[in-house]
């Protein structure tokens, strides 16, 4: 089973979405600077658990911030926490859903692999 959430619509390339989407990553960043199992790759912030969530540096590139959350129980914890502080940040734009609820994302899976 997954969860996550879909950014909907996506977020622009303008000044006003880019700076809430730094503001975010900074409180994610400063969140988990000591988490072992988080970290700050070249282009994104790689969670290492469940599928490997990841939170681009470009907002606009984050259509879906999910994993499978059936055989890690790490990565639950990681996708309510990011989805709460995202939807604080963005309102009704984060679309949380998970699977074991019978909610699916907005977006297909082939069209968020384009723009991971």
């Amino acid at each position: 089973m997954d969860a996550g959430f879909d950014m909907v619509p996506r977020l622009s390339t303008g000044a006003k979405d880019a700076c809430t989407w730094f503001i975010f990553l900074a409180y994610i960043t400063d969140k988990y600077k000591d988490d072992p199992l988080v970290e700050l790759r070249d282009k994104y912030i790689l969670f290492n658990v469940g599928e490997l969530p990841t939170l681009p540096f470009e907002g606009h590139k984050l259509l879906r911030f999910s994993s499978k959350i059936s055989g890690d129980p790490r990565a639950k914890r990681y996708i309510q926490e990011v989805s709460v502080v995202a939807k604080l940040m963005f309102g009704p734009r984060v679309v949380y859903w998970d699977e074991h609820y019978g909610q699916f994302g907005h977006y297909d899976w082939n069209e968020v692999q384009v723009y991971q």
